[in-house]
């Protein structure tokens, strides 16, 4: 399971996390965190194009979703490499 970093105090999931808190997590993609460690393996098919533009911000990727899913998928790949 992956593990995330709340940047911020925030709400995640069922539980309130404090800035720089570490956690395992596998729920909705959130931009008040930010993936550290874990399982970095994603699996985009299963993903909506607002999904992917959420994800896309909590990896520092601006996605543009009037783009295909193809092409935001493959922004994606790019910048996890």
């Amino acid at each position: 399971m992956p593990i995330y970093r709340a940047k911020v105090k925030c709400f995640v999931g069922q539980s309130m996390r404090e800035a720089d808190e570490e956690f395992e997590y596998n729920g909705e993609p959130n931009t008040n965190i930010e993936i550290v460690g874990g399982s970095d393996v994603v699996d985009y098919d299963a993903m909506t194009k607002a999904e992917l533009e959420v994800y896309g911000r909590t990896i520092g990727v601006e996605l543009d979703r009037r783009q295909t899913r193809e092409t935001l998928i493959n922004q994606l790949e790019a910048a996890n490499k």
